[in-house]
């Protein structure tokens, strides 16, 4: 990343920006695949192997999961991503690719099997509910609770859940 950046929104086709992205794409399936998807790896230490990637982690944050472009997440304190759950800052549709950051707040939790994609804030106090998925560009208020396929609005949460 520090070599070919690539820059954040739609990539054109033939563009430098591509091209960089490719090679980014590259180095990720040849050199660093086998640590994306980090089932083997003990959770704990999955935290300081996403820093080492460029992911902004705060304090007691955790991913059972796997975050993709790594560089694009930002995650606060006390966060925990649950077993194999995806977060994604790419989004690819036909030939049209699109990059955007992925920010979650602090005490977010991110159920198991749910995919947020690209563009997502999560803001502080977030659940989303096992297996939902997060659509391209959502935006999730301070301690709400969402769930679902799309992901919708179920309810806030109460004083005794904070």
């Amino acid at each position: 990343m520090f070599l070919c950046p690539f820059s954040l929104g739609p990539l054109l086709m033939g563009s430098r920006d591509e091209f960089n992205y490719q090679v980014y794409v590259l180095f990720w399936l040849v050199v660093f695949n086998f640590f994306i998807v980090p089932c083997w790896v003990p959770v704990p230490l999955t935290r300081l192997m996403y820093i080492l990637f460029g992911s902004r982690i705060g304090l007691r944050s955790y991913s059972g999961g796997t975050l993709y472009d790594p560089h694009l997440i930002e995650m606060g304190q006390d966060c925990l991503i649950g077993s194999r759950a995806m977060l994604i800052p790419h989004f690819q549709q036909g030939r049209r690719l699109e990059h955007y950051k992925i920010k979650l707040g602090h005490q977010v939790t991110v159920g198991a099997m749910s995919i947020v994609m690209a563009g997502c804030e999560l803001a502080d106090g977030v659940i989303l509910g096992a297996h939902s998925v997060l659509p391209k560009g959502s935006k999730v208020g301070a301690n709400e609770i969402w769930a679902g396929n799309p992901a919708k609005f179920i309810r806030l949460r109460s004083q005794d859940e904070l």
